[in-house]
């Protein structure tokens, strides 16, 4: 199975969510950057600076909110 196919299987298998509340969102984006390593499927995430006051030294996908 190529790592494509296995992209598509795993998606495939989660099921939808859709947002059901009304406050407002605000836009913002999310990079799901894919790795073959050793013929494996990776996911890269970064970690988030100590120095900020909002969800300091967590586990994240690169992205965030979008500005002007």
């Amino acid at each position: 199975m190529s790592w494509l196919d296995e992209v598509e299987k795993r998606l495939a298998a989660r099921p939808v969510r859709r947002i059901t509340h009304l406050e407002p969102l605000r836009q913002a984006g999310v990079l799901v950057p894919l790795l073959v390593a050793s013929g494996e499927l990776w996911v890269v995430l970064t970690r988030r600076v100590e120095s900020r006051p909002e969800h300091a030294g967590r586990i994240a996908f690169p992205g965030g909110a979008a500005k002007p």
